[in-house]
């Protein structure tokens, strides 16, 4: 009998895979038919109720005869394909119907042609729901009179919905629209209002979609103004900023320039409907800035800028105004501004004045004056008042008065002086510019070298320098409205040697020097005498006596040591002594420039220093670097009559230095620099050959004679950049190494020191042919192939091939190949003669190997393996006999080796192996090879069928609430058990409702959402079994199991509490102190599942209170506490480095904007001034320092009480260099003298020196800088201020050199003859060419001396004589000598008017009494009176007696007689008076 398995797989949505086996016995017996029947089906899947939309599938199993033909029928009418989907998979026949309505409700009836079943089906109407919405569609918030729309989705297209808010059913009308397309539900509010803010629900039969909308205020924008705005205002104007809002009831907060404003008396802040107004009472410059209007949603910007109002002269109101004046009076220009405090300038022919003594700016509240005390003729001008916005223009003429001679002096009328001197004639005249003529004898007299006439100012003055007999006779200095005249008388002079102390004249001279000794006598026909130590000196060869003009001179040539004692010159009537002291001269370096030399050496070499001295006996000293130098063994030093040496050996960088040949009288200084020696290679040799083979390693060796010298290493002239280039630095050693080397490295290799090079040549053979891998000794089968492998060092080489000595060629069983290194050698059909010794050799190698040859051992199967059928979790076990014992057997699984563990298991006994598999599973199922050392395999298969599915663990009933979850679980027999889930019949799949998982043996199926429909009859199916359960769902009942907690928190921090609920997803309502909350940007209310959160972000102290979460009967509260947080800094201060000159601005951020902050420097509080800004803009906190200087580097701390920041600030200098420098000039005296030096950096301070003195500004000397230019203006330069002009800023400095040439000494105006009243001031005056001459005055031949009367000036060129009160004896010739020019000029005093103050009066006396008359004249006069008596002059006698007291004049009249009785008169002048004298007879008693 012959069995046969088949096995039958059948699909079903019930089944997923059904196998049934059959097995069929074949025999000779034939088996009768069997009646076509259907299989029982159990009663609830014959009754079907199917909900309206669902699938519905009826199922019916024959039990035999898969060809058989079935006929479907509803309420009796056959059904046919085409109207439905009918299918047969076997012996299952279906009937399906994927979408059933009303009219599919019916028996339905599957016959065949021996039996029938009958299926009933009820059609349940779904009820309307509403398609899930997600969360976040549920809840709106829209702005104010945007649209709003609310969305969902029902079930089924045809429901009809209802739209309520808060409970109130809503109406379409012209705000509101509903709309229904398909399934989709809307409702639409055109134009939202914040009374739309509420609940809204859509209404579908017993179903209800409940949304949450939030109607929030609109942004509140500023409508007007759209842009920043530009405003120029005027100080005290007022200033209103206006916003207009697109919200009347907008909130707007002001700021200026980063801080809020608040209300003061100045700044008010104004709401008026829609408009925000800051209104500035009284605007200030310091209200200048930037201005915010912020809404918080919006901001504008107005940028103020406030100036002062501009400056107008209000008197004079005209525009251009004419003066005119005379010299020497007070002249006042005045304007009348409108501001107190407006700066005002003032200009002369359009250059700004600078106030002097001589010219006066006064500032007096509104008014300014320029005021000039005392005017002159170069006063004229044309004077502007300016303000910058007005300007007044004074035309100014200044006119000169009459000229008259000035306080003239009492001088005697006739000036005496000696023969040889100097006669100075001066007068005063009554302004500088008059003019004035002198006249000796009536002749005009003019400037020549004997006479010179001077004018300073409003002096006048006459100078014979020398004077002789014929210069005397009558000067007159004439000034035409004026004249003043001089009598001089010339008499011979004494000799007398001028310029002579009492003292004794003492000089010193050198060795060599010529000695001269010179006298000036009073007169040049004078003869002296010459004595030393009061010996008489002849004429010779070394003493020389000359003579010229009145010079008397002494020479003494070449003086020696013993020329010192008491020189004396006599000249009969004077004598003058001198102390003569002849020394050696100061030791000199010959030749030595005072500029330091400069010898840079090198390291080794001798330095060699030499100087030559002044005198052979001279000592020097030698200093290197101010330290004392001695001869060692590296010192030499030496000295040869006038040359001195010093000699120092092998020369070190050490030895670098300034060295100094001190002479005591002079300094050589040396600065020599020692560097050192160039690099040179120790070990260079003329040919450098190095030969190498490839993959050989070659090292290149340089050695340099500095250790750390810089090298470099090039190839062919470039530099090496190679990977099997190595380059290597020990000590002076510079190693190149290359390896492995290649045939690409052959080439010229420098070593290049810069100052040196070396040279190597390097050859690259090729590589021997080597055996990298030689031959290996080897063992083959007999009849096999043999195969010997080995490879060379490189791919190019032929080799031979030997065995035993002699060599093999290729042939059908010898085959030779090359491929690449590799040399092979096979040998086909391997036979016992093929053993032996086998070489392979190259050109240059050998390598062997001894083959051996051995007959191969016969294997087989004595029992083959058999095919094998188990059922899952039984063990499989195939066996097999194989020869021989030792035969080592492979087992395999589908060709993969099988390794041995609890569940595979190889046993070998002998010539029986097993192979064992444990617990079988059907993916065991395979195909089993057991491999006999590759000579022999046999193979069988491995069929595992599958195990019945039963469950272990039945469903049990389960109780849950509504809203939550239920999980239904199970338990099958096998880890790989399917099974699928069912409700009251219908199949659940997995999705939002459903969750199906499993694990192991253990299926759940989760039901999410739980509702009362929910619940029911719920069943698992295998393919072999099948288990059920009831589902209860209950209300559910919510508790609070995590309820809200406390807060404390700071400002601008967010705060959130969170209610943890027993159930998720259910709806609850947030209070603050009793008010519900509806979510904002700052309210923002959340749930996830169980947990519900309030988040509050941006908190502000007012956001303190209680907070209360209600659901349903339920409640919780919290209070949050919302503190001012304490000050941190966003942003801290960095270290920073600044350039010098440049603005410094350093800042940092605070956490909140309204915090004081101290800065401080190195500790110490900084603060604002015109040089330093501290400001704020919101929290940001700035410190500028607007001029950077060195000075200003220090460590900076912005403190703001509970914390502080700091940093490093570092003001480096810039370097400074001289772009432009001086210039030497050559000028003459009274000109002026222009520096300048451009420096390469502004604002850098600089010094200027002459001869090495610092410069200090003057009246005749300033000092500036504009930008990087430094200038020095030196006005009238003198020819003292020659020399050597420096300027030094840091470390540069420029030199120039100064030459002023002295001017030629001359008379330029000459005195003017003067007339003057008696007792006036009388000024003589010249000018000169030079401002620093010397001049002598002279009245006739007399020298006029400063004295109470006389006083002598100099006002630059101007040479001045003041008379102050002038008399009658003062008339005369005056003169002014100015090296050998002079000029005179005559005074004329004339006698001052007097007028009678008290006249005489009349007298009666009694014979022989005094008789005394007595006035009074308006002031003294020298001349005499003229008293009489009755016409006859008086003349003093015992009788007459006359007095004069200053101005009071008496006459007293002694023994009186009757007959003098009469009229007494009195004349001085024109002045006369007269009385009666009347003298009476006295009779005796």
């Amino acid at each position: 009998m012959h069995v046969r398995c088949s096995s039958l797989l059948v699909k079903s949505p019930y089944f997923r895979k059904l196998t049934i086996n059959h097995y069929f016995f074949n025999t000779t017996k034939k088996c009768p038919a069997l009646p076509l029947k259907f299989c029982e089906l159990p009663e609830d899947e014959r009754s079907k109720s199917v909900k309206e939309g669902s699938p519905l599938v009826l199922r019916c199993e024959l039990c035999q005869d898969t060809t058989a033909e079935v006929f479907w029928s509803r309420d009796g009418t056959q059904l046919l394909p085409g109207d439905i989907d009918i299918q047969s998979d076997g012996l299952v026949k279906k009937l399906c119907i994927h979408s059933v309505d009303r009219t599919h409700a019916g028996v339905y009836q599957c016959s065949t042609a021996g039996d029938s079943i009958t299926f009933t089906v009820e059609i349940k109407v779904h009820p309307v729901t509403f398609v899930n919405s997600p969360e976040e569609e549920r809840f709106k918030s829209v702005v104010e009179q945007d649209q709003l729309v609310l969305a969902c989705e029902v079930s089924q297209a045809d429901a009809p919905v209802q739209w309520y808010m808060d409970g109130v059913e809503l109406q379409a009308c012209e705000n509101v629209t509903m709309r229904s397309a398909d399934t989709a539900r809307t409702l639409s509010i055109r134009s939202a209002r914040l009374s739309d803010t509420g609940t809204y629900t859509c209404r579908a039969g017993d179903s209800a979609l409940i949304f949450k909308v939030n109607i929030r205020e609109p942004p509140v924008t500023i409508v007007y103004p759209k842009e920043d705005v530009h405003l120029d205002r005027h100080v005290p104007e007022e200033i209103i900023l206006s916003c207009e809002l697109s919200r009347p009831n907008g909130v707007v907060n002001w700021y200026k320039d980063g801080q809020k404003l608040q209300e003061s008396e100045n700044i008010k802040l104004k709401v008026e409907g829609p408009y925000r107004r800051l209104k500035l009472i009284c605007s200030r410059v310091e209200n200048s800035g930037e201005y915010v209007c912020d809404t918080a949603d919006d901001s504008i910007f107005f940028h103020l800028k406030i100036t002062e109002p501009p400056v107008r002269i209000v008197s004079p109101s005209q525009s251009q105004m004419e003066l005119c004046q005379q010299t020497s009076e007070r002249m006042v220009l005045s304007c009348e501004i409108s501001r107190a405090n407006a700066l005002v300038r003032w200009y002369r022919d359009g250059l700004e004045v600078e106030e002097n003594k001589n010219l006066i700016l006064e500032v007096d509240g509104i008014y300014r004056r320029l005021i000039i005390p005392e005017t002159s003729v170069q006063d004229s001008a044309e004077y502007v008042c300016d303000t910058s916005d007005d300007s007044v223009t004074f035309f100014v003429n200044i006119a000169e008065p009459p000229v008259r001679f000035m306080r003239p002096r009492k001088m005697a009328s006739v000036v005496e002086r000696f023969a040889g001197e100097a006669m100075v004639l001066d007068c005063e005249v009554s302004r500088a510019n008059a003019e004035v003529t002198w006249k000796r004898n009536g002749e005009e007299v003019e400037d020549s070298r004997k006479v010179t006439i001077l004018e300073d100012v409003v002096l006048r003055q006459l100078t014979v320098h020398c004077l002789s007999l014929e210069d005397a006779g009558q000067y007159v200095c004439d000034a035409k409205d004026d004249v003043m005249d001089f009598q001089v008388k010339v008499k011979e002079l004494p000799v007398r040697i001028l310029g002579k102390t009492d003292a004794t004249a003492e000089k010193k001279f050198l060795v060599s020097d010529d000695i001269i000794l010179v006298c000036e006598l009073s007169r040049a026909n004078a003869s002296v005498s010459w004595y030393k130590d009061s010996v008489l000196i002849d004429n010779d060869t070394r003493f020389c006596c000359e003579e010229q003009g009145a010079f008397r001179s002494l020479v003494v040539l070449s003086a020696e040591l013993e020329d010192s004692g008491e020189y004396s010159c006599d000249a009969g009537d004077d004598k003058m002594l001198f102390c003569i002291t002849v020394k050696e001269p100061p030791v000199q370096i010959i030749g030595n420039s005072g500029t330091p030399e400069q010898h840079i050496l090198v390291a080794g070499d001798d330095l060699i220093l030499e100087c030559e001295v002044s005198r052979p006996n001279c000592p020097v000293q030698w200093l290197w670097n101010s330290k004392l130098l001695k001869s060692d063994d590296r010192i030499k030093i030496d000295s040869c009559d006038v040359v001195r040496r010093l000699v120092l050996s092998g020369l070190q960088p050490s030895d670098s230095g300034k060295y100094i040949c001190d002479a005591i009288d002079d300094k050589m200084i040396t600065l020599v620099e020692v560097q050192q020696p160039p690099v040179k290679f120790v070990n260079k040799q003329p040919n450098n050959n190095i030969s190498a083979c490839e993959n050989e390693c070659v090292s290149l060796c340089a050695i340099v004679s500095q250790e750390r010298a810089n090298v470099r290493w090039l190839k062919d002239g470039r530099l090496l950049n190679e990977d099997n280039v190595h380059i290597s630095i020990d000590g002076a050693n510079h190693n190149l190494t290359i390896n492995p080397l290649k045939l690409s490295n052959a080439g010229v290799y420098v070593c290049d020191a810069n100052t040196d090079e070396m040279s190597f040549t390097v050859i690259v053979k090729e590589m021997k042919a080597t055996f990298s891998l030689p031959l290996e000794n080897i063992t083959g089968l007999k009849g096999s192939m043999l195969t010997l492998r080995c490879e060379l060092s490189q791919p190019k080489g032929d080799v031979q091939w030997l065995k035993n000595g002699q060599e093999i060629s290729p042939s059908r069983r010898h085959t030779i190949r090359a491929q690449g290194r590799e040399r092979s050698f096979a040998i086909h059909q391997l036979a016992d003669e093929d053993a032996g010794e086998y070489t392979c050799e190259s050109t240059d190698d050998r390598t062997s190997t001894v083959v051996t040859v051995e007959t191969p051992r016969t294997v087989e199967f004595i029992a083959e393996l058999h095919n094998i059928t188990v059922r899952e979790g039984e063990d499989a076990t195939f066996k097999c006999v194989v020869s021989p014992e030792d035969t080592h057997l492979t087992w395999c699984l589908n060709g993969e080796r099988v390794h041995q563990d609890d569940r595979l298991t190889v046993i070998s006994n002998g010539l029986c192996h097993t192979f064992c598999i444990k617990k079988c599973r059907a993916s065991d199922s395979a195909r089993v090879t057991a491999d006999a050392e590759g000579l022999a395999v046999s193979q069988a298969n491995l069929q595992v069928q599958e195990q019945q599915v039963l469950f272990t663990k039945s469903m049990a009933p389960l109780t849950a609430e509504e809203f939550g979850e239920a999980t239904l679980e199970v338990e099958v027999s096998l880890d790989s058990g399917e099974v699928q889930w069912m409700r009251q019949g219908v199949l659940l799949h997995p999705g939002a409702k459903y969750s199906l998982k499993r694990k192991g043996r253990k299926h759940t199926l989760t039901v999410y959402k739980l509702a009362v429909a929910d619940r029911g009859s719920y069943s698992c199916e295998s393919l072999h079994d099948r288990t059920q359960a009831q589902l209860t769902v209950e209300p559910r009942k919510v508790t609070i199991n995590t309820g809200l907690k406390d807060i404390r928190t700071t400002e601008r921090e967010t705060a959130s509490f969170e209610v943890v609920l027993s159930h998720a997803d259910v709806p609850g309502s947030w209070l603050r102190n009793g008010v519900q909350l509806k979510p904002t940007k700052h309210w923002r209310i959340s749930t996830k599942g169980h947990v519900h959160s309030l988040t509050v972000s941006n908190l502000a102290v007012e956001d303190t209170g209680s907070f209360s979460f209600c659901v349903e009967n339920l409640r919780t509260s919290a209070r949050l506490v919302v503190r001012e947080p304490p000050v941190t800094f966003l942003r801290h201060l960095e270290d920073q480095k600044f350039p010098e000159g440049s603005v410094v601005s350093i800042e940092c951020e605070l956490s909140r904007h309204n915090v004081d902050v101290r800065w401080m420097k190195n500790g110490a509080e900084v603060k604002p001034g015109k040089d330093q800004r501290i400001f704020a803009m919101g929290r940001k906190r700035f410190l500028q320092i607007m001029k950077g200087v060195v000075g200003d580097s220090a460590q900076y701390t912005c403190d703001a009480a509970d914390t502080s920041t700091s940093c490093t600030i570092e003001i480096y200098e810039r370097e400074v260099l001289v772009v432009q420098g001086l210039q030497d000039q050559d000028i003459q005296e009274d000109q002026n003298a222009v520096f300048v030096c451009d420096l390469s950096v502004e604002d850098v301070p600089g010094e200027w020196y002459r001869n090495g003195d610092r410069i200090q500004p003057t009246s005749s000397i300033k000092i500036r800088q504009e930008g990087t230019k430094h200038f020095l203006l030196m006005v009238n330069v003198r020819g003292e201020d020659s020399g050597e002009i420096k300027f030094v800023a840091r470390h540069v400095e420029s030199v120039a050199s100064l030459k002023v040439e002295e001017l030629p000494v001359n008379i330029v105006n000459p005195l003017q003859d003067q007339t003057a009243v008696e007792r006036s001031r009388v000024l003589l005056d010249c000018t000169v060419s030079n401002p620093r001459c010397s001049i002598r005055w002279y009245k006739g031949p007399t020298v006029i001396l400063p004295s109470e009367r006389f006083e002598i000036c100099s006002e630059g060129c101007y040479r001045k004589l003041i008379i102050q009160p002038v008399e009658l004896r003062d008339q005369g010739t005056y003169s002014v000598q100015v090296g050998e020019y002079s000029c005179s000029a005559h005074l004329t005093v004339e006698a001052q008017s007097v007028v009678m103050v008290r006249p005489l009066e009349d007298v009666e006396v009694g014979a022989p009494g005094d008789a005394c008359f007595q006035c009074e004249i308006s002031h003294p006069v020298l001349r005499a009176p003229v008293w009489s008596l009755r016409g006859e002059p008086l003349q003093p006698s015992a009788t007459v007696f006359l007095e004069k007291m200053g101005p009071i004049h008496r006459l007293t009249l002694r023994e009186t007689a009757p007959d003098m009785s009469g009229e007494v008169g009195f004349t001085l002048g024109p002045a006369c008076s007269t009385a009666k004298l009347t003298v009476r007879q006295v009779i005796p008693d």
